[in-house]
């Protein structure tokens, strides 16, 4: 037997094996640019118009930004479901859609957020964000790796933060919307800059903060 070409073998095998599910169920990258679009501009329509339109999933679930849902991982949850619904025309008429109404709904099947289990998760918390539907990019804010729908989390004791990377429309410097996920129940957008700035260093997104665990992506993109 030839060890040489055995052993490399059975390296790349056991890579492929322990392969996290984002290495090999990926959107196409025609399908993760529409969705880094839509999630953006839902996020900036929610931000300027408040609470949307209840609305259901196919298997007659409720996916809502509704008062018990409205935290930080509820907002990622808002946005993914706005990507990856098919909206009617009552949607594209209704003017307060006016940042969404004329984006294409994306071709392909959207990969569903998941649970611990690996299956469809319907209220997938930040932690769970975290652990099983993201791989870790950087923890260097200003690194060239980020992208638009990225993810910021912050851990605080056992209180697990979510944030959403975005990027201004003329300048395109980087912004975070997140919701403050407590009884101030508000919905920001800030500037990273401002964030840096925070007058509590624990929601400072630099490596040298213990509580910022860094940026990572969504498992179905790249």
């Amino acid at each position: 037997m030839n060890c040489n070409r055995f052993f490399p073998g059975i390296f790349f095998l056991t890579l492929f094996l322990l392969s996290p599910v984002f290495a090999i169920d990926r959107l196409s990258l025609k399908g993760q640019l529409q969705y880094r679009k839509w999630v953006t501009a839902a996020a900036l329509q929610l931000f300027q118009k408040g609470s949307p339109v209840i609305k259901l999933d196919r298997q007659n679930e409720a996916v809502r930004w509704s008062a018990e849902n409205r935290d930080c991982a509820g907002l990622i949850r808002y946005l993914h479901f706005e990507a990856g619904t098919v909206h009617n025309n009552a949607y594209r008429g209704n003017a307060a859609n006016i940042l969404t109404r004329f984006l294409d709904d994306i071709a392909e099947k959207v990969p569903p957020l998941l649970d611990k289990s690996g299956n469809p998760a319907r209220n997938a918390d930040a932690r769970t964000l975290y652990e099983v539907n993201t791989y870790p990019v950087t923890r260097e804010i200003t690194s060239d790796a980020v992208k638009e729908a990225d993810l910021l989390f912050f851990k605080n004791s056992d209180d697990w933060h979510v944030m959403m990377l975005m990027r201004e429309t003329l300048t395109g410097k980087l912004v975070a919307v997140y919701h403050t996920g407590d009884k101030r129940a508000e919905l920001r957008l800030v500037p990273i800059n401002d964030l840096l700035r925070h007058h509590e260093a624990r929601w400072h997104p630099r490596s040298s903060n213990n509580s910022f665990l860094g940026i990572r992506r969504l498992y179905f993109l790249q």
